[in-house]
Formats: structure tokens, sequence, C-alpha cells
């Protein structure tokens, strides 16, 4: 197991922020006054899980559905850390959980999660995208969960109804450890694919379908939260979810 994995937080949260749209200018200082075109919008919730979080540039709303953050699309807060060197998200000063606020003018929108990891991503300079679809209900309390399994979801690649057993292993470390494994299977795989001509954005399209094509193949969804319920210590856990690593991986034989 990776240093670099070792000591990251895997768990991260992206509060949506409520705020007034006021009219045709919502940031102008002159519309101080609510109009009756207002409308104050619900408060969401974005978590990250297994994505480190100093491997996060931006995370946006894809408005024009370019498949970037273009400038003007609406993206969390980010703050530059002279003494470190790096883009580091901007924490919300009363909360110590790693809550980040992202201002929205329509919830349902696409979602982008814009990652570099130059570390264990050779090509593009170890830039890739995540992407996701907008939040499905207006329920205030929806939470949106920001990792490669809601993605291969948001692709139709999985149902949702596949991966229950999954997002809810009742040990958390078992938990932590899953979300883990498949991020790294992701960027190696990424190599492959690079290796063999795709750009970023095609591999990670290939590399979703495929991961999520694998875990259902080979019983994965069903299987592994029965015999990691079963364990009763991290080295068993350890142990029945080191078969993602074999399993998740794109060989450089496999037909594409």
């Amino acid at each position: 197991m990776s240093i670099y994995f070792k000591f990251l937080k895997l768990f991260g949260v992206i509060v949506v922020g409520s705020f007034f749209i006021i009219g045709s200018c919502p940031f102008d200082s002159d519309c101080d006054k609510p109009t009756p075109e207002a409308k104050e919008l619900q408060k969401r919730i974005l978590q990250t899980m297994g994505i480190p979080h100093d491997i996060i540039v931006n995370v946006c709303q894809d408005t024009n559905e370019s498949g970037f953050c273009d400038n003007g699309e609406l993206r969390a807060k980010v703050t530059y850390s002279p003494t470190k060197g790096e883009t580091l998200w901007e924490k919300i000063k009363e909360t110590q959980e790693g809550r980040y606020f992202l201002q929205t003018y329509d919830p349902t929108k696409p979602i982008l999660l814009e990652l570099q990891d130059a570390y264990r991503v050779d090509s593009n300079n170890g830039k890739f995208t995540l992407h996701f679809t907008g939040f499905e209900t207006d329920n205030e309390k929806e939470e949106k969960e920001l990792s490669v399994l809601q993605s291969m979801i948001d692709a139709k690649h999985l149902k949702k109804s596949d991966v229950n057993g999954l997002r809810t292993l009742d040990n958390p470390y078992a938990q932590d450890k899953f979300y883990e494994f498949i991020f790294e299977s992701l960027e190696k795989n990424l190599n492959v694919l690079s290796g063999k001509g795709f750009d970023s954005k095609k591999a990670i399209a290939i590399d979703i379908e495929k991961m999520a094509t694998k875990l259902i193949d080979n019983n994965i969804t069903k299987e592994l939260p029965i015999k990691v319920g079963k364990c009763t210590n991290n080295a068993c856990i350890d142990k029945e979810l080191s078969i993602l690593s074999d399993i998740l991986l794109i060989d450089e034989n496999e037909k594409i």
C-alpha cells in the first residue's frame, strides 16, 4: 500500500451554498433588493469518496456540456498556498470536516471533477476528469457522491442497485479501502490506455466502462460485501479487497 494513500483522508464534503439570484445581475452590488424573479437555491452536499484532496484541481458545473471547467462556469472556491506552492481547497472556517462551497444556479447541471496526479498518471501531465450527472430531485437533503463508483452509475454502466452492498459496508475501514483500491485501479488503467494512444477524455470513458463491466462479470458487487462482512480484522479485509487489484486492471493485450 502506498504511503501516499495512508496519509490522505479519503473523504471530503463540498457544500453547495444557498444564495439569491437577483434579476439579471446576481453579483452586482446595485442589485440589493429582491425582484419577483429572485430565486433562493437549496443547499446541496457533494461528498468525495476515495479521491485524495490534494489532487483535486476543480469541481464545476458543466453548463455548456463541453466536458471542461470553462471560464465563467460555477466552481468551488480555491486558494493558492505560497508556502506549499500548490492550489488548495478553501475550507469553511466554522468546520474542520473538509467542507467546501460551490455556488450553483441549477443543481441539475452536470458536474465535473478535474484531477491532476502527475506522480501516478503518465499522460497529459497527470490531468484527467471524472464526469457526473447533476442532482436528481428538488430535495435539499439529497447528497451527491463524487467517486469512481458514482461516475460508473452516472454513465449508466452500473445501476444503483448493483452497488448497494458495496456502498453500505458496515466496517468504515473496509469502505475506505474499497474506494481506495478502485481509484488506484482507475489511474493504473489510464496509463495502459494512454500507452495505446487514447487521449485523456477517451481513456476515462473506456476505463469507467471496462471497470464497471469487470465488477459485474466477476460478481464483485454481490460477493465482495458478503465476504468482507464475515471478516473480523483488517488483515482479512485487505485480503478480500486485494482481488480488485487484479480483476479491475486492463491488460495491455486486452482488446479495447
